[in-house]
């Protein structure tokens, strides 16, 4: 049990630290400014800025300091606050809501409330801005300390944990238990991992040669889980598996340890020897021999990286129209009908109670703005339920207060009851009934020796109740987004974006050049949208949404396996097209039932060729034909495109 407080304590120590020295060093009527920098600081931690670390620098300094000139500007009237504040929180709330669970924008609109409630006057203006442009550089100095190499220090942690449970689902397959729990595992790993990629990306495009390293064997492992339940029922099942299994286990300790000589000793070739018979071995088998040749060459590159080439932009000079498709859809990711909506109904209530709370110069209105901004989420569904609880939470910690204060009579523990509830605070962050009831005691508390505990309860109370209807309101009745919304427009952009890859590939005059880059960032965009949209859908449409994503997952993947095999065997490439160009003519292609004559047929015509890329050439050709994302006419062209 004091393990578990041992981090609480520590992060309450630096917190207090910190907002203790900034306050000294620009002065109490900038202390709240070190609050709001240490909230972006834990939320940010999450994601990774040192991609771009100057850059990101500089962006956000500017936006800290333009942020305090327009809050300035906005304190000089009352009336022309009214337009600046809305186009300032619409901006930051449109500019940063990127996740949909928890916008990524509410440490800068909380700043930005800080700002317009404690104005400062011309003299101390400088002071405030050198304080924000300083919480600026400090958010990303902790990035770059904590960040630093975090896709190195991950990847060497999340890898071996996928292996590890790849050996459990290994081992559930081959006793005929539920391995529903070990996949779970695999899954929620193979994201994390490509969310960090995703965000280690130089310019939202490029990837340094150790993040491709990363990457090809996490889509390796992920394939692998992916054919494990077809190993089933092959010949030999419970041998392959045992052999897989001990595999399996070599490889993660190797990735753990990165350790040359551990790699050379994990005998791949006997496994291929053993299993991998061309003429005779099942589909599925040929298909892990298959990533086990990825996860050997890709193993080989992470023990023994080239020095001089691992942390080097791997940048075949993309055409510039790549990386700005990618962009878009980055900023469509952030900036669609989801964020428009979120920011406008942010701005909108903040403005207009801000104006209020000024107008009728409202005793602690700043709690009614905070409280605003705290329930207002992209989703109503999330706003209703956040409001309910941050009342019931408001009660309890008000009436704490009042047993503390009006009842026991601590005024004199003011500063230790306020650093209890703030370290219980801490300690219950994700469970937000009880961090409510803990803020509010904290709040309340720093005000209890100037007004009553209960008119400073009572007044807590109100204004988290009124905010909390201001809120259910806009999200019911302006511009309302709800989760099928955001369901039906994330199904579409999934499309979008593979028919508009497809579209790239054809029209492209290099067919390997920057290849590399679009499968990649298609993979990882791809998943971002998986992701948002399996956080969005009702539980009842669970079963559909899951058979679209597996679809044009496999459709991803599948591409990415014939490409990696083709950079391997460039002299079979007018085999494949060849291929390719047989499957497109051939009307019967499209049924599975005659799969083995099929393959053998292609496979006797075309030797080079493996049965597995033949099986993958099939695999896209029924995912594009089942999904009509494209014509049918250019369904083999989009494939068959060219190649330097």
């Amino acid at each position: 049990m004091l393990k578990k407080l041992v981090k609480p304590m520590a992060l309450l120590f630096a917190i207090l630290l910190f907002v203790g020295f900034f306050g000294f060093l620009f002065g109490s009527d900038n202390a709240t400014i070190g609050v709001s920098t240490v909230l972006a600081v834990l939320m940010y931690l999450s994601r990774d800025l040192t991609a771009n670390p100057v850059k990101n620098t500089l962006k956000l300094v500017l936006f800290n300091v333009i942020m305090g000139l327009v809050a300035y500007a906005s304190s000089l009237n009352l009336f022309l606050a009214i337009p600046i504040n809305f186009i300032s929180l619409f901006t930051i709330a449109a500019a940063l809501s990127y996740t949909i669970s928890s916008p990524i924008s509410t440490p800068f609109s909380m700043q930005y409330i800080f700002l317009i409630v404690a104005p400062v006057s011309l003299e101390a203006l400088p002071l405030r801005l050198a304080a924000l442009a300083t919480g600026a550089v400090l958010i990303m100095a902790i990035q770059w300390r904590v960040n630093g190499n975090r896709v190195g220090v991950q990847s060497r942690k999340i890898l071996p944990a996928i292996c590890r449970n790849l050996g459990l689902k290994i081992t559930g397959i081959r006793n005929g238990e539920d391995v529903k729990s070990a996949d779970g595992a695999i899954r929620a790993a193979v994201d994390q991992l490509k969310h960090i990629l995703y965000d280690a990306r130089i310019d939202h495009y490029y990837f340094t040669r150790a993040s491709e390293i990363y990457l090809d064997l996490t889509v390796a492992l992920e394939r692998i889980n992916d054919l494990l339940p077809q190993l089933a029922a092959v010949a030999n099942r419970d041998a392959l598996l045992t052999d897989l299994g001990r595999l399996m286990a070599q490889i993660g300790e190797t990735l753990a340890e990165k350790n040359p000589v551990a790699a050379a000793a994990i005998d791949f070739e006997a496994f291929f020897e053993q299993y991998g018979d061309e003429t005779t071995a099942d589909l599925a088998v040929l298909g892990v021999i298959s990533q086990l040749e990825f996860l050997q060459d890709g193993l080989t590159a992470f023990v023994s990286p080239d020095p001089e080439t691992n942390h080097r932009v791997s940048q075949t000079a993309a055409p510039a129209s790549h990386a700005r498709a990618m962009k878009r859809y980055r900023v469509k990711l952030s900036i669609d009908a989801l964020s428009l909506s979120y920011a406008f109904r942010l701005a909108f209530a903040i403005t207009i109670c801000a104006f209020l709370v000024g107008y009728f110069q409202l005793q602690h209105g700043s709690w009614l703005l905070f409280t605003i901004s705290s329930l207002t989420f992209p989703f109503y569904e999330m706003s209703r339920q956040k409001t309910g609880s941050r009342i019931v939470g408001t009660i309890i910690g008000g009436i704490l207060v009042i047993v503390i204060f009006s009842i026991l009579h601590l005024q004199n523990a003011v500063a230790l009851v306020m650093i209890v509830s703030l370290f219980l605070t801490i300690v219950f962050m994700n469970q937000y009934v009880y961090s409510m009831i803990f803020t509010t005691v904290t709040a309340i508390s720093s005000l209890v020796l100037i007004d009553s505990a209960a008119n400073l309860s009572l007044d807590r109370i109100a204004y988290v109740i009124i905010g909390g209807i201001v809120v259910m309101l806009l999200s019911k009745f302006v511009l309302p987004y709800t989760e099928q919304d955001a369901r039906k427009d994330l199904l579409a952009m999934y499309d979008e974006i593979i028919v508009n890859f497809f579209k790239d590939i054809k029209n492209s005059a290099s067919y390997t050049a920057n290849f590399k880059h679009r499968i990649m960032n298609l993979i990882l965009t791809t998943t971002l949208i998986e992701d948002k949209l399996t956080a969005s859908v009702a539980p009842d449409s669970d079963d559909d949404t899951d058979a679209f994503i597996g679809t044009r997952r496999g459709l991803i993947i599948n591409i990415d396996q014939v490409y990696r095999w083709l950079l391997k065997n460039s002299d079979g490439l007018d085999d494949f097209k060849a291929v390719s160009l047989y499957l497109y003519q051939n009307d019967t292609a499209v049924l599975a039932a005659n799969d083995d004559g099929l393959i053998a047929a292609i496979k006797q015509d075309h030797p080079r060729i493996s049965r597995v890329v033949i099986g993958e050439c099939l695999a896209i050709y029924r995912a594009l034909h089942q999904l009509k994302l494209i014509p049918a006419e250019a369904a083999a062209g989009n494939i068959n495109s060219k190649k330097e």
